[in-house]
């Protein structure tokens, strides 16, 4: 047999053994209630992705592991999550971790990701295998703190829609475009701002302008700092009676 064939038969041969080996490993994730066995098949199933980037079995085999690796930590968050709401002190938790080798912030972390819906958990891997792009730990964070910030977002929306006069201390982080239109109208004592200086970001400054039309109380008032170079073009937008003043919409 030549050497070329050899090797991709060879390849062909592990990869579909790994594939065999993690699909058995997902299986077993759902009835394992013992962090430090969950801990095992992370561990394990990373070896596997370093072997299968290694060995260069192709990104499906090497996503394939990372899959189980992603189950497995999201598995870990939900068991130490359960330890803790059961009433597990600080000091058990940390002979929890100590035990099973893992660090705080890696707890944090993992609890993090299984606090995200597991419908938006999987619709991630999948679209991110479907686009052929790889598997990792770090997309997945991010994604858990997007889920945190709306989830923040939202319970502070919520609470100030709920007593407008005396709003929940809290910040609100994301697109402004999304948040400001879930605030109440006429809600608003003040807005202090510093927009981008640049020529792209001159139109910022007209969706503000609309924004504290709606937003602001009588006699509020919107402090904006901007560059010189393009502050005519920003006086302009918030001297636009449509845009900003007595006589802008307020929708």
């Amino acid at each position: 047999m030549p050497a070329s064939s050899s090797s991709t038969f060879t390849h062909q041969s592990t990869r579909d053994s790994l594939l065999v080996y993690l699909e058995q490993a997902k299986a077993l994730l759902a009835a394992v209630r013992r962090v430090d066995e969950v801990r095992e098949i992370r561990d394990q199933a990373e070896a596997m992705r370093a072997y299968a980037r290694l060995a260069q079995l192709g990104l499906e085999a090497q996503n394939h592991a990372a899959e189980i690796k992603l189950y497995a930590e999201r598995r870990v968050g939900e068991l130490l999550a359960a330890t803790i709401s059961r009433g597990g002190d600080s000091k058990s938790h940390a002979v929890t971790l100590a035990d099973a080798g893992i660090g705080r912030m890696q707890s944090s972390r993992w609890q993090a990701v299984a606090r995200v819906p597991r419908e938006t958990f999987e619709q991630h891997i999948a679209a991110t295998k479907a686009a052929g792009r790889e598997l990792t730990s770090a997309a997945v964070q991010q994604l858990a703190r997007a889920h945190q910030r709306a989830q923040t977002n939202a319970a502070l929306v919520a609470a100030y829609a709920a007593a407008p006069e005396s709003p929940a201390a809290g910040i609100l982080e994301g697109n402004s475009a999304a948040l400001l239109p879930t605030l109440p109208a006429a809600s608003v004592d003040a807005i202090i701002t510093d927009p981008p200086y640049e020529s792209a970001a001159v139109p910022l400054y007209g969706h503000l302008a609309r924004a504290a039309a709606r937003l602001l109380k009588p006699g509020g008032i919107c402090v904006v700092l901007t560059g010189h170079v393009h502050l005519p073009q920003v006086f302009g937008l918030f001297s636009d009676p449509q845009t900003y003043g007595p006589h802008a919409p307020r929708r």
